[in-house]
């Protein structure tokens, strides 16, 4: 999860794990963190103690690096197995929109956060997923 709010990436991981989610979730707080972590540079260097996600929460507004040069960066160093990635933003600017899905961005979630949109993402892709319950 990349987010630079605190309250956002707080109900982002209520939200998951109310949903019955199992999945470790790791919260970052902007797109250059996310970098390192995704290229496994300075403390994340280690993959065994950082692998790489299967999901990424992405937010679009962040101090440092954005949402978009993360998506940049993905789609100009493609990781060896497929990510998920949910831009999550307060946003709702069809350029915006259509630039994060031309950078490969897998769905669009507008905040607030709501549990029904997180719960419909879930499902539209329940193989990249751990659950307490495997019927939700």
């Amino acid at each position: 999860m990349v987010e630079d709010r605190e309250e956002d990436r707080f109900l982002l991981a209520l939200l998951l794990r109310r949903l019955g989610l199992t999945n470790t979730i790791l919260q970052l707080p902007d797109g250059e963190q996310a970098i390192h972590y995704l290229s496994a540079e300075g403390i994340h260097a280690e993959r065994r103690s950082f692998p790489l996600p299967s999901v990424l929460f992405l937010d679009l507004r962040m101090p440092r690096k954005s949402g978009f040069t993360v998506l940049e960066w993905l789609r100009a160093n493609p990781l060896p197995n497929p990510v998920l990635v949910f831009v999550v933003s307060d946003s709702l600017s069809r350029g915006d929109i259509q630039r994060a899905y031309q950078l490969g961005a897998s769905s669009f979630i507008s905040k607030p956060l709501n549990e029904a949109e997180i719960r419909e993402c879930i499902r539209s892709h329940p193989q990249f997923w751990e659950f307490e319950d495997p019927s939700l």
